[in-house]
């Protein structure tokens, strides 16, 4: 029998052995050599596509200084109607609603983030209710409302309250095709001369959205993804799997109660 003298076997010597040349071992298919901490042994490969991604909560507002009147057409167009007062200027209201009952202001969002909660800081103590809408225009088209109909105050009542609508339509934010802005419509009767005239006023509105963390290449919990038109079954989900959805053209990760969207193709 031919025996090797020791150290007689160099890495120069071995380096151009054939991978067809290493035993199997044990290796089932599509196993890799893995460093167990004592020696190299066959294990799973698995397949990392992303770091940490998830998503992170971010907010937004409108101040009552960033809202402008809308006047009715050819109505005193030469007068101011939107009433902030000096002595008391933490609300924004109207002077005469029957010739000018509606402000405006834009909204300005993140693109691609998604709205999820509107918050409405208000007060009303007037027989007529307030209301609120949200609008994305098309650039070239109409206005669309995120809330579905219009919210409305109930009830009078001399303190601030707040009120959250978390139902959003087409609440991914797209400013390549829309601009956004709320509207404001009072109802109430009589002329504000002083800050105690006005009925119903708007201290400021919150805007709540999500948007989606980077996927990172390399080592992290998303361990493998899934390509198709419907999503994978409720039974092979876990935290972190990315869903390919051909349908709508988006990356989606399972959050463990829901697909966030982390990149789409609109």
């Amino acid at each position: 029998t031919i025996k090797i003298s020791d150290g007689a076997v160099t890495d120069e010597k071995i380096s151009a052995v054939s991978p067809n040349k290493i035993a199997q071992d044990g290796a089932a298919t599509n196993q890799v050599l893995k460093w167990n901490g004592t020696a190299w042994s066959p294990a799973d490969d698995a397949i990392s596509t992303g770091g940490n991604a998830g998503t992170a909560d971010g907010f937004s507002n409108l101040d009552p200084s960033d809202f402008e009147i809308l006047l009715k057409n050819n109505t005193d167009l030469d007068k101011n109607h939107l009433m902030r007062f000096e002595s008391n200027n933490s609300f924004v209201s109207v002077r005469e609603p029957s010739k000018a009952d509606q402000i405006i202001a834009p909204v300005h969002l993140p693109h691609n983030a998604e709205l999820v909660e509107v918050t409405i800081y208000y007060m009303d103590f007037s027989g007529g209710d307030l209301s609120v809408d949200l609008f994305r225009k098309s650039y070239i088209g109409g206005s669309q409302s995120l809330f579905g109909s219009s919210w409305s105050s109930t009830g009078s009542s001399g303190a601030v309250q707040s009120a959250t609508i978390s139902t959003i339509s087409n609440g991914t934010i797209d400013n390549e095709n829309y601009t956004y802005r709320l509207i404001v419509d009072f109802n109430f009767t009589g002329t504000v001369d002083a800050p105690g005239d006005a009925e119903h006023r708007i201290y400021g509105v919150k805007f709540k959205y999500t948007q989606p963390g980077n996927i990172v290449t390399g080592p992290g919990p998303y361990q493998t993804s899934y390509v198709g038109e419907d999503a994978p079954p409720a039974g092979d989900r876990y935290v972190g799997m990315v869903w390919i959805d051909t349908d709508s053209d988006r990356i989606r990760v399972w959050t463990g109660s829901g697909w966030n969207t982390v990149a789409n193709n609109d």
